[in-house]
Protein backbone atom coordinates (compact mmCIF):
# COMPACT_ATOMS: atom_id res chain seq x y z
CA UNK A 1 0.00 0.00 0.00
CA UNK A 2 1.72 3.16 -1.19
CA UNK A 3 1.57 6.43 0.67
CA UNK A 4 0.13 9.12 -1.52
CA UNK A 5 -0.61 12.80 -1.26
CA UNK A 6 1.23 15.83 -0.01
CA UNK A 7 1.23 16.29 3.78
CA UNK A 8 -0.39 19.52 4.93
CA UNK A 9 -0.76 19.91 8.71
CA UNK A 10 -2.85 23.07 8.20
CA UNK A 11 -5.38 21.52 5.84
CA UNK A 12 -7.74 20.02 8.40
CA UNK A 13 -10.37 22.77 8.50
CA UNK A 14 -10.35 23.37 4.74
CA UNK A 15 -10.61 19.66 4.01
CA UNK A 16 -13.34 19.22 6.60
CA UNK A 17 -15.35 22.09 5.07
CA UNK A 18 -14.96 20.61 1.58
CA UNK A 19 -16.13 17.18 2.74
CA UNK A 20 -19.17 18.64 4.49
CA UNK A 21 -20.02 20.68 1.41
CA UNK A 22 -19.75 17.58 -0.78
CA UNK A 23 -22.07 15.64 1.54
CA UNK A 24 -24.63 18.46 1.70
CA UNK A 25 -24.61 18.90 -2.09
CA UNK A 26 -24.69 15.11 -2.62
CA UNK A 27 -21.49 15.27 -4.66
CA UNK A 28 -20.18 11.80 -5.46
CA UNK A 29 -16.45 12.66 -5.59
CA UNK A 30 -14.28 15.36 -4.13
CA UNK A 31 -12.37 17.98 -6.04
CA UNK A 32 -9.17 16.25 -7.29
CA UNK A 33 -6.89 18.67 -5.45
CA UNK A 34 -8.47 17.71 -2.13
CA UNK A 35 -8.97 14.05 -2.95
CA UNK A 36 -5.19 13.76 -3.30
CA UNK A 37 -4.51 14.98 0.21
CA UNK A 38 -2.37 12.77 2.38
CA UNK A 39 -4.39 9.92 4.00
CA UNK A 40 -3.11 10.94 7.43
CA UNK A 41 -4.61 14.43 7.00
CA UNK A 42 -7.88 12.95 5.77
CA UNK A 43 -8.06 10.56 8.74
CA UNK A 44 -7.40 13.44 11.10
CA UNK A 45 -10.21 15.51 9.55
CA UNK A 46 -12.91 12.85 9.41
CA UNK A 47 -12.72 12.18 13.14
CA UNK A 48 -15.15 15.08 13.40
CA UNK A 49 -17.90 12.93 11.85
CA UNK A 50 -20.17 10.46 13.61
CA UNK A 51 -19.74 6.77 12.86
CA UNK A 52 -22.99 6.60 10.89
CA UNK A 53 -21.71 9.32 8.51
CA UNK A 54 -18.27 7.81 8.06
CA UNK A 55 -19.33 5.44 5.29
CA UNK A 56 -20.70 8.30 3.17
CA UNK A 57 -17.55 10.33 3.79
CA UNK A 58 -15.19 7.54 2.70
CA UNK A 59 -17.26 6.87 -0.40
CA UNK A 60 -16.05 10.27 -1.67
CA UNK A 61 -12.54 8.84 -2.06
CA UNK A 62 -11.04 6.14 -4.23
CA UNK A 63 -10.88 2.63 -2.82
CA UNK A 64 -7.09 2.80 -2.41
CA UNK A 65 -7.30 6.09 -0.53
CA UNK A 66 -10.16 4.72 1.57
CA UNK A 67 -8.02 1.79 2.70
CA UNK A 68 -5.12 4.12 3.56
CA UNK A 69 -7.43 6.39 5.55
CA UNK A 70 -9.02 3.54 7.51
CA UNK A 71 -5.55 2.21 8.35
CA UNK A 72 -4.55 5.56 9.85
CA UNK A 73 -7.91 6.12 11.49
CA UNK A 74 -7.45 2.87 13.42
CA UNK A 75 -4.40 4.41 15.11
CA UNK A 76 -6.15 7.71 15.85
CA UNK A 77 -9.60 6.62 17.05
CA UNK A 78 -10.12 2.94 17.80
CA UNK A 79 -13.70 3.42 18.95
CA UNK A 80 -14.75 5.24 15.77
CA UNK A 81 -12.99 2.63 13.64
CA UNK A 82 -14.73 -0.16 15.53
CA UNK A 83 -18.13 1.38 14.91
CA UNK A 84 -17.29 1.84 11.23
CA UNK A 85 -16.22 -1.80 10.87
CA UNK A 86 -19.36 -2.96 12.63
CA UNK A 87 -21.52 -1.02 10.15
CA UNK A 88 -19.77 -2.45 7.09
CA UNK A 89 -20.97 -5.52 5.26
CA UNK A 90 -18.54 -8.39 4.70
CA UNK A 91 -18.30 -7.50 1.00
CA UNK A 92 -17.44 -3.87 1.80
CA UNK A 93 -14.75 -4.93 4.26
CA UNK A 94 -13.28 -7.34 1.72
CA UNK A 95 -12.77 -4.43 -0.71
CA UNK A 96 -10.94 -2.38 1.93
CA UNK A 97 -8.86 -5.24 3.37
CA UNK A 98 -7.79 -6.29 -0.13
CA UNK A 99 -6.03 -2.91 -0.51
CA UNK A 100 -4.21 -3.11 2.82
CA UNK A 101 -0.87 -4.54 3.86
CA UNK A 102 -1.40 -7.85 5.71
CA UNK A 103 -0.32 -6.48 9.11
CA UNK A 104 -2.68 -3.50 8.77
CA UNK A 105 -5.49 -5.81 7.68
CA UNK A 106 -4.97 -7.93 10.80
CA UNK A 107 -5.26 -4.83 13.02
CA UNK A 108 -8.51 -3.84 11.33
CA UNK A 109 -10.01 -7.32 11.54
CA UNK A 110 -9.08 -7.47 15.21
CA UNK A 111 -11.95 -5.08 16.00
CA UNK A 112 -14.40 -6.87 13.68
CA UNK A 113 -14.83 -9.96 15.85
CA UNK A 114 -13.80 -13.50 14.99
CA UNK A 115 -16.92 -14.44 13.01
CA UNK A 116 -16.92 -11.38 10.77
CA UNK A 117 -13.14 -11.45 10.37
CA UNK A 118 -13.20 -15.07 9.25
CA UNK A 119 -16.01 -14.31 6.80
CA UNK A 120 -13.88 -11.54 5.27
CA UNK A 121 -10.76 -13.71 5.09
CA UNK A 122 -12.65 -16.48 3.32
CA UNK A 123 -13.47 -14.12 0.45
CA UNK A 124 -9.87 -12.97 -0.08
CA UNK A 125 -7.47 -14.54 -2.54
CA UNK A 126 -5.89 -17.72 -1.20
CA UNK A 127 -2.37 -16.26 -0.73
CA UNK A 128 -3.64 -13.13 1.02
CA UNK A 129 -5.96 -15.16 3.23
CA UNK A 130 -3.14 -17.47 4.30
CA UNK A 131 -0.86 -14.53 5.16
CA UNK A 132 -3.52 -12.88 7.29
CA UNK A 133 -4.42 -16.14 9.05
CA UNK A 134 -0.73 -16.73 9.82
CA UNK A 135 -0.40 -13.27 11.36
CA UNK A 136 -3.59 -13.68 13.39
CA UNK A 137 -2.16 -16.80 15.06
CA UNK A 138 0.36 -14.69 16.98
CA UNK A 139 -0.33 -12.57 20.05
CA UNK A 140 -0.84 -8.96 19.08
CA UNK A 141 1.89 -7.70 21.44
CA UNK A 142 4.64 -10.02 20.13
CA UNK A 143 7.00 -9.84 17.16
CA UNK A 144 4.69 -12.16 15.26
CA UNK A 145 1.75 -9.86 15.91
CA UNK A 146 3.37 -6.69 14.54
CA UNK A 147 5.48 -8.11 11.72
CA UNK A 148 4.63 -8.08 8.02
CA UNK A 149 5.16 -10.93 5.59
CA UNK A 150 5.71 -8.61 2.61
CA UNK A 151 9.49 -8.46 2.18
CA UNK A 152 12.06 -9.20 -0.50
CA UNK A 153 14.31 -12.20 0.12
CA UNK A 154 17.28 -13.02 -2.11
CA UNK A 155 19.59 -16.01 -2.39
CA UNK A 156 23.27 -15.65 -1.45
CA UNK A 157 24.41 -16.62 -4.97
CA UNK A 158 22.39 -13.89 -6.67
CA UNK A 159 24.22 -10.83 -8.01
CA UNK A 160 23.21 -7.22 -7.32
CA UNK A 161 21.78 -6.66 -10.84
CA UNK A 162 19.59 -9.74 -10.46
CA UNK A 163 18.23 -8.55 -7.14
CA UNK A 164 17.65 -5.02 -8.45
CA UNK A 165 15.72 -6.42 -11.40
CA UNK A 166 13.55 -8.48 -9.08
CA UNK A 167 13.04 -5.45 -6.90
CA UNK A 168 11.69 -3.48 -9.86
CA UNK A 169 9.12 -6.18 -10.48
CA UNK A 170 8.11 -6.77 -6.84
CA UNK A 171 8.47 -3.30 -5.29
CA UNK A 172 4.70 -2.80 -5.04
CA UNK A 173 4.36 -6.03 -3.04
CA UNK A 174 7.01 -5.40 -0.38
CA UNK A 175 6.88 -3.23 2.73
CA UNK A 176 10.33 -1.69 2.36
CA UNK A 177 13.28 -1.70 -0.04
CA UNK A 178 15.77 -0.20 2.42
CA UNK A 179 16.99 -3.60 3.60
CA UNK A 180 16.74 -6.95 1.86
CA UNK A 181 16.94 -10.35 3.51
CA UNK A 182 19.41 -13.00 2.28
CA UNK A 183 18.14 -16.53 2.86
CA UNK A 184 19.62 -19.93 2.15
CA UNK A 185 17.98 -23.31 1.94
CA UNK A 186 14.64 -23.73 3.74
CA UNK A 187 14.44 -19.91 4.02
CA UNK A 188 17.05 -19.84 6.79
CA UNK A 189 18.26 -16.29 7.42
CA UNK A 190 21.93 -15.85 6.50
CA UNK A 191 22.30 -12.08 6.42
CA UNK A 192 20.93 -8.76 5.19
CA UNK A 193 22.03 -6.23 2.61
CA UNK A 194 21.06 -2.58 2.62
CA UNK A 195 20.07 -0.70 -0.52
CA UNK A 196 23.21 1.46 -0.47
CA UNK A 197 25.50 -1.59 -0.30
CA UNK A 198 23.50 -3.29 -3.04
CA UNK A 199 23.83 -0.34 -5.42
CA UNK A 200 27.57 0.11 -4.83
CA UNK A 201 28.56 -3.58 -4.82
CA UNK A 202 30.54 -5.26 -7.61
CA UNK A 203 27.81 -6.33 -10.09
CA UNK A 204 29.71 -9.50 -10.95
CA UNK A 205 30.04 -10.78 -7.37
CA UNK A 206 27.29 -12.63 -5.46
CA UNK A 207 25.71 -10.73 -2.59
CA UNK A 208 27.11 -13.28 -0.13
CA UNK A 209 30.43 -11.43 -0.44
CA UNK A 210 29.01 -8.09 0.72
CA UNK A 211 26.01 -9.00 2.87
CA UNK A 212 26.00 -8.24 6.60
CA UNK A 213 26.12 -11.53 8.49
CA UNK A 214 25.79 -9.96 11.95
CA UNK A 215 22.00 -9.82 11.81
CA UNK A 216 19.98 -8.48 14.71
CA UNK A 217 16.91 -10.71 14.76
CA UNK A 218 14.11 -11.89 17.03
CA UNK A 219 11.98 -14.99 17.33
CA UNK A 220 8.28 -14.77 16.68
CA UNK A 221 7.32 -14.82 20.40
CA UNK A 222 9.54 -11.87 21.39
CA UNK A 223 7.64 -9.12 23.21
CA UNK A 224 7.00 -6.03 21.09
CA UNK A 225 8.67 -3.77 23.65
CA UNK A 226 11.87 -5.82 23.42
CA UNK A 227 11.70 -5.48 19.62
CA UNK A 228 11.44 -1.71 19.93
CA UNK A 229 14.39 -1.60 22.31
CA UNK A 230 16.54 -3.64 19.91
CA UNK A 231 15.73 -1.43 16.93
CA UNK A 232 16.53 1.72 18.90
CA UNK A 233 19.70 0.25 20.42
CA UNK A 234 21.17 -0.87 17.09
CA UNK A 235 19.65 1.98 15.06
CA UNK A 236 18.09 -0.29 12.45
CA UNK A 237 14.93 0.31 10.39
CA UNK A 238 14.14 -3.36 9.67
CA UNK A 239 14.14 -6.22 12.18
CA UNK A 240 13.90 -9.80 10.81
CA UNK A 241 11.57 -12.25 12.59
CA UNK A 242 12.47 -15.93 12.53
CA UNK A 243 10.99 -19.15 13.91
CA UNK A 244 12.75 -21.58 16.22
CA UNK A 245 14.57 -23.10 13.24
CA UNK A 246 15.97 -19.69 12.17
CA UNK A 247 13.67 -19.62 9.14
CA UNK A 248 12.64 -16.11 8.11
CA UNK A 249 8.88 -15.59 8.47
CA UNK A 250 8.54 -11.79 8.50
CA UNK A 251 10.06 -8.39 9.19
CA UNK A 252 9.25 -5.52 11.54
CA UNK A 253 9.64 -2.04 10.08
CA UNK A 254 10.20 1.31 11.76
CA UNK A 255 6.61 2.50 11.24
CA UNK A 256 5.33 -0.51 13.20
CA UNK A 257 7.80 0.20 16.00
CA UNK A 258 6.70 3.83 16.23
CA UNK A 259 3.19 2.59 17.04
CA UNK A 260 4.61 0.16 19.61
CA UNK A 261 6.66 2.87 21.35
CA UNK A 262 3.60 5.13 21.53
CA UNK A 263 1.40 2.33 22.89
CA UNK A 264 3.97 1.27 25.50
CA UNK A 265 4.54 4.88 26.61
CA UNK A 266 0.78 5.40 27.04
CA UNK A 267 0.43 2.14 28.94
CA UNK A 268 3.27 2.98 31.34
CA UNK A 269 1.96 6.52 31.85
CA UNK A 270 -1.53 5.32 32.77
CA UNK A 271 -0.21 2.57 35.02
CA UNK A 272 2.10 4.98 36.83
CA UNK A 273 -0.93 7.15 37.52
CA UNK A 274 -2.83 4.14 38.86
CA UNK A 275 -5.46 4.35 36.10
CA UNK A 276 -4.93 0.69 35.18
CA UNK A 277 -6.19 1.19 31.62
CA UNK A 278 -4.50 2.25 28.39
CA UNK A 279 -7.82 3.43 26.91
CA UNK A 280 -9.30 5.56 29.70
CA UNK A 281 -11.54 7.57 27.36
CA UNK A 282 -13.09 4.62 25.54
CA UNK A 283 -14.75 2.48 28.22
CA UNK A 284 -17.82 3.35 30.25
CA UNK A 285 -17.72 5.01 33.66
CA UNK A 286 -18.34 1.78 35.59
CA UNK A 287 -15.50 -0.10 33.83
CA UNK A 288 -13.07 2.79 34.29
CA UNK A 289 -14.00 3.21 37.96
CA UNK A 290 -13.37 -0.43 38.84
CA UNK A 291 -10.05 -0.44 36.99
CA UNK A 292 -8.85 2.47 39.08
CA UNK A 293 -10.26 1.41 42.44
CA UNK A 294 -7.73 -1.40 43.15
CA UNK A 295 -4.86 1.08 43.09
CA UNK A 296 -6.75 3.69 45.09
CA UNK A 297 -7.55 0.97 47.61
CA UNK A 298 -3.84 0.88 48.36
CA UNK A 299 -4.01 4.49 49.46
CA UNK A 300 -7.20 3.88 51.40
CA UNK A 301 -5.69 0.92 53.24
CA UNK A 302 -2.40 2.64 53.96
CA UNK A 303 -3.46 6.17 54.80
CA UNK A 304 -6.95 5.40 56.07
CA UNK A 305 -6.24 2.41 58.28
CA UNK A 306 -2.57 1.54 58.83
CA UNK A 307 -1.21 5.07 59.20
CA UNK A 308 -3.78 6.26 61.80
CA UNK A 309 -3.19 3.11 63.86
CA UNK A 310 0.58 3.66 63.84
CA UNK A 311 0.33 7.34 64.64
CA UNK A 312 -2.25 6.84 67.37
CA UNK A 313 -0.39 3.94 69.03
CA UNK A 314 3.15 5.29 68.84
CA UNK A 315 2.93 9.07 68.67
CA UNK A 316 -0.30 10.11 70.35
CA UNK A 317 1.56 11.72 73.25
CA UNK A 318 3.89 13.63 70.91
CA UNK A 319 1.06 15.15 68.87
CA UNK A 320 -0.94 15.96 72.01
CA UNK A 321 1.95 17.88 73.55
CA UNK A 322 3.39 19.52 70.41
CA UNK A 323 0.42 20.33 68.19
CA UNK A 324 2.55 22.66 66.04
CA UNK A 325 4.21 19.57 64.55
CA UNK A 326 1.02 18.76 62.64
CA UNK A 327 1.34 22.05 60.77
CA UNK A 328 4.43 20.82 58.88
CA UNK A 329 3.27 17.28 58.01
CA UNK A 330 1.71 18.18 54.60
CA UNK A 331 4.88 19.93 53.39
CA UNK A 332 7.17 17.06 54.42
CA UNK A 333 4.86 14.45 52.89
CA UNK A 334 4.36 16.44 49.69
CA UNK A 335 8.03 17.09 48.98
CA UNK A 336 9.04 13.55 49.82
CA UNK A 337 6.27 12.12 47.64
CA UNK A 338 7.17 14.29 44.65
CA UNK A 339 10.83 13.38 44.98
CA UNK A 340 9.96 9.68 45.06
CA UNK A 341 7.78 10.07 41.96
CA UNK A 342 10.65 11.73 40.08
CA UNK A 343 13.05 8.89 40.93
CA UNK A 344 10.44 6.26 40.13
CA UNK A 345 9.75 7.84 36.75
CA UNK A 346 13.44 7.78 35.84
CA UNK A 347 13.72 4.15 36.97
CA UNK A 348 10.59 2.94 35.14
CA UNK A 349 11.64 4.67 31.94
CA UNK A 350 15.12 3.17 32.15
CA UNK A 351 13.68 -0.31 32.66
CA UNK A 352 11.20 0.15 29.80
CA UNK A 353 13.87 1.24 27.33
CA UNK A 354 16.39 -1.36 28.47
CA UNK A 355 18.93 1.26 29.58
CA UNK A 356 19.09 -0.21 33.08
CA UNK A 357 18.42 -3.56 34.75
CA UNK A 358 18.29 -4.91 38.29
CA UNK A 359 22.07 -5.17 38.33
CA UNK A 360 22.26 -1.37 38.08
CA UNK A 361 20.23 -0.86 41.28
CA UNK A 362 23.01 0.37 43.55
CA UNK A 363 24.62 2.41 40.76
CA UNK A 364 21.31 4.16 40.12
CA UNK A 365 20.63 4.72 43.83
CA UNK A 366 24.06 6.37 44.20
CA UNK A 367 23.34 8.66 41.25
CA UNK A 368 19.90 9.59 42.55
CA UNK A 369 21.20 10.13 46.09
CA UNK A 370 23.76 12.63 44.81
CA UNK A 371 20.94 14.73 43.36
CA UNK A 372 18.62 14.07 46.31
CA UNK A 373 21.21 15.27 48.82
CA UNK A 374 21.39 18.68 47.15
CA UNK A 375 17.59 18.89 46.95
CA UNK A 376 17.24 17.77 50.58
CA UNK A 377 19.72 20.38 51.86
CA UNK A 378 17.96 23.21 50.02
CA UNK A 379 14.45 22.12 51.01
CA UNK A 380 15.46 21.43 54.62
CA UNK A 381 17.03 24.84 54.97
CA UNK A 382 13.91 26.50 53.57
CA UNK A 383 11.65 24.49 55.89
CA UNK A 384 13.79 25.34 58.92
CA UNK A 385 13.51 29.04 58.16
CA UNK A 386 9.77 28.65 57.74
CA UNK A 387 9.42 26.55 60.92
CA UNK A 388 11.46 29.05 62.93
CA UNK A 389 9.27 31.89 61.75
CA UNK A 390 6.04 30.05 62.56
CA UNK A 391 7.09 29.02 66.05
CA UNK A 392 8.87 32.29 66.87
CA UNK A 393 5.76 34.29 66.01
CA UNK A 394 3.78 32.16 68.42
CA UNK A 395 1.57 30.56 65.79
CA UNK A 396 0.92 27.83 68.34
CA UNK A 397 0.74 28.86 71.98
CA UNK A 398 2.40 25.73 73.34
CA UNK A 399 5.48 26.27 71.17
CA UNK A 400 6.99 28.41 73.85
CA UNK A 401 7.06 25.41 76.18
CA UNK A 402 9.56 23.63 73.93
CA UNK A 403 12.93 24.74 72.62
CA UNK A 404 12.52 26.81 69.46
CA UNK A 405 15.75 25.40 68.14
CA UNK A 406 14.65 21.81 68.71
CA UNK A 407 11.37 22.27 66.87
CA UNK A 408 13.18 23.89 63.95
CA UNK A 409 15.82 21.15 63.90
CA UNK A 410 13.15 18.43 64.04
CA UNK A 411 11.40 19.85 60.96
CA UNK A 412 14.65 20.31 59.04
CA UNK A 413 16.12 16.91 59.81
CA UNK A 414 12.80 15.20 59.06
CA UNK A 415 12.58 16.92 55.69
CA UNK A 416 16.14 15.83 54.83
CA UNK A 417 15.61 12.23 55.96
CA UNK A 418 12.21 12.01 54.24
CA UNK A 419 13.63 13.05 50.86
CA UNK A 420 16.56 10.63 51.13
CA UNK A 421 14.29 7.72 52.06
CA UNK A 422 11.86 8.70 49.29
CA UNK A 423 14.60 8.57 46.65
CA UNK A 424 15.83 5.17 47.85
CA UNK A 425 12.29 3.73 47.78
CA UNK A 426 11.36 5.46 44.52
CA UNK A 427 14.36 3.85 42.85
CA UNK A 428 14.40 0.42 44.49
CA UNK A 429 10.69 -0.49 44.53
CA UNK A 430 10.27 -0.43 40.71
CA UNK A 431 13.55 -2.34 40.41
CA UNK A 432 12.35 -5.03 42.84
CA UNK A 433 9.02 -5.27 41.01
CA UNK A 434 10.91 -5.75 37.75
CA UNK A 435 13.05 -8.44 39.37
CA UNK A 436 9.94 -10.27 40.59
CA UNK A 437 8.32 -10.15 37.17
CA UNK A 438 5.76 -7.47 38.09
CA UNK A 439 5.29 -4.48 35.80
CA UNK A 440 7.37 -1.74 37.51
CA UNK A 441 5.00 0.96 36.26
CA UNK A 442 2.36 -0.12 38.76
CA UNK A 443 4.75 0.65 41.64
CA UNK A 444 5.04 4.31 40.77
CA UNK A 445 1.52 5.56 41.42
CA UNK A 446 -0.62 5.25 44.57
CA UNK A 447 1.37 2.26 45.83
CA UNK A 448 4.69 4.02 46.19
CA UNK A 449 3.04 7.27 47.27
CA UNK A 450 1.37 5.47 50.16
CA UNK A 451 4.65 3.91 51.29
CA UNK A 452 6.37 7.29 51.22
CA UNK A 453 3.57 9.06 53.08
CA UNK A 454 3.61 6.49 55.89
CA UNK A 455 7.40 6.33 56.16
CA UNK A 456 7.89 10.11 56.20
CA UNK A 457 5.29 10.57 58.94
CA UNK A 458 6.89 7.85 61.04
CA UNK A 459 10.35 9.43 60.55
CA UNK A 460 9.05 12.90 61.40
CA UNK A 461 7.16 11.92 64.55
CA UNK A 462 9.88 9.52 65.73
CA UNK A 463 12.45 12.32 65.50
CA UNK A 464 10.07 14.71 67.26
CA UNK A 465 9.57 12.22 70.07
CA UNK A 466 13.31 11.70 70.40
CA UNK A 467 14.34 15.37 70.22
CA UNK A 468 11.46 17.08 72.02
CA UNK A 469 10.12 14.68 74.62
CA UNK A 470 13.17 12.76 75.79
Amino acid sequence: MATRGIPDPNSREALLAQIRSALNDRIETLDPSLAEKHPADIADAIQAFEAEDLDRVLDLFTLETRADVVTRLADLDEELTGQFVEDQTVAELVEIVDEMDPDDAVDLLEVAGDAKAEAVIEQLEADDAEEIRELRRHDSDTAGGIMTTEYLAARPDETPPQIIERLKLESDDVETVQTMMICGEDDKLLGVIRAKALLTADPAQPVSTVMDRGVVQVVVSTDQEACANLMMKYDISVLPVVDEGNRLIGIITSDDIMDVVEDEAEEDMYRMAGVGDNEPLVHGAMVRAFRRLPWLATTLLGMGLICPLILHRWFEATLDQVVVLAFFIPAIMGLSGNTATQSATITVRGLATGEIDFGDLFWLIRRELAVATIIAVVCSAAMMVFAYGVTALGFESESAVFSLGRITATVGISMFAGIIVAVILGTSVPMLCHRLGVDPAVASGPFITTIIDISTQVIYLALATSLLLQ
